[in-house]
């Protein structure tokens, strides 16, 4: 991750550098480079973190009970990567997890949300013009999740 970001930043600096426009806009190109490449696996395994981090202990083992969560999710989180379903693995979590619908229900809208997040860091803009809507986009998505998961605090900038 960090090894990733440095080698991007040292490449935009040279360049700029090179062309003698240290600016923030010529090294705009940084945050382009970085969120929307391993950047955007960040606000994903965030966003799944965060719904971990404010439930219950007793959830938590009903995740693993029912399967919702398991050894493709939690793999997934520790090596920064995303994870998606087919058609199959949707039902067969639907199912197992009737009798807890509602943590089903969380379960899903974080998800949604983590991959919203997810394609909204890869569609970041590429001018820093634009970067307001942006921000104003990833501040509704993760009100969305704060209200969800019952989180009250601001949404950092």
């Amino acid at each position: 991750g960090s090894i990733f970001a440095g080698k991007i930043a040292a490449e935009v600096a040279a360049r700029a550098i090179r062309a003698g426009d240290v600016s923030r806009e010529r090294l705009w190109e940084y945050n382009v480079l970085y969120k929307r490449g391993l950047g955007s696996v960040r606000p994903f395994a965030d966003a799944i973190r965060l719904f971990i981090q404010n439930i219950s202990h007793d959830d938590i083992n009903l995740l693993i009970k029912t399967g919702l969560m398991g050894p493709k999710e939690f793999s997934a989180l520790w090596s920064d990567r995303t994870f998606n379903y087919n058609i199959l693995e949707r039902i067969g979590k639907f199912i197992k997890s009737m009798p807890h619908f509602k943590l089903f229900l969380k379960v899903s809208f974080t998800f949604l949300i983590a991959q919203q997040l997810e394609k909204l860091y890869k569609n970041f803009p590429e001018n820093i013009s634009d970067f307001d809507s942006w921000m104003n986009k990833r501040s509704k998505l993760y009100g969305w999740l704060f209200r969800i998961l019952g989180i009250n605090r601001k949404i950092a900038g």
